[in-house]
């Protein structure tokens, strides 16, 4: 199988890297308006660029890269080494995360979690803070 394109692996490498300190403001794709079909969809933006990384099908992990007018630059092949697409499906699942704010919600409940007292709400406890969904 051939590799990741270098120019495309170098971007790879360096979106991971950003990822893992949390420095990569990825978003749900949908939020941004966009429509997907895509459980695992995720966009972030620049102020001339839109990489969006998303997952087609099983064992296939697409990353693309969009110019300021929504033309597409370049993208990751179908195939690639299991190297590359371990590469790929961290950065996916670093994706989901933050973009579904999985550490500060995970930090929040073990939070409440080690609090005295009870947890959770229920019908007849104070509904002055709403329950976001």
């Amino acid at each position: 199988m051939p590799a990741i394109k270098d120019n495309m692996k170098q971007i790879v490498l360096g979106l991971l890297s950003k990822s893992k300190r949390s420095e990569v403001n990825w978003s749900v794709a949908s939020d941004f308006g966009e429509q997907s079909t895509y459980e695992k969809d995720f966009i972030v933006t620049t102020k001339n660029i839109t990489i969006n990384l998303f997952q087609p099908g099983e064992n296939h992990i697409r990353l693309n890269i969009l110019n300021s007018n929504a033309d597409l630059v370049d993208y990751t092949e179908q195939t690639f080494t299991e190297s590359d697409y371990r590469l790929l499906e961290e950065l996916l699942d670093l994706a989901g995360n933050k973009s579904r704010k999985y550490d500060e919600t995970m930090t929040t409940l073990l939070e409440e979690l080690n609090k005295d007292g009870e947890f959770g709400a229920n019908a007849e406890s104070d509904t002055s803070d709403e329950i976001p969904f």
